[in-house]
């Protein structure tokens, strides 16, 4: 009787941890940081470490949390796939969408005409 109750302490005790995981994951990749919408230009420089974007998206106030952002750029393989330049960010992008801007959009760029003569 004993070890059936410890048995249900631990899995109630790991069921518990698993759920708080899942709620800081979800928090942390799918919530925006802001419900304001204010336009950041974000900088990649060519060669940039994926754990230096991260700090970098830190800093700017752009994500909560550097641990997440490194997880999901390894579990998704998105960082082999960012791409250097200038990115128009926004607070109210929740860090799934910021990455998929950062490796699929495209950098900020500006037009330059020169006339002729």
């Amino acid at each position: 009787m004993k070890k059936l109750i410890a048995i249900i302490v631990v899995l109630a005790i790991l069921g518990f941890g698993t759920s708080r995981a899942l709620d800081w994951w979800n928090f942390n990749v799918n919530t925006p940081i802001s419900t304001d919408s204010h336009r950041i230009t974000f900088h990649i420089d060519p060669g940039a470490s994926p754990t230096q974007i991260g700090s970098d998206l830190y800093d700017m106030h752009l994500i909560r949390s550097t641990i997440a952002f490194d997880m999901y750029t390894r579990l998704t393989d998105a960082a082999p796939k960012f791409q250097a330049g200038a990115f128009v960010l926004n607070t109210n992008m929740s860090l799934s969408q910021i990455v998929t801007a950062l490796q699929h959009g495209r950098p900020d760029e500006k037009t330059i005409t020169f006339p002729e003569g």
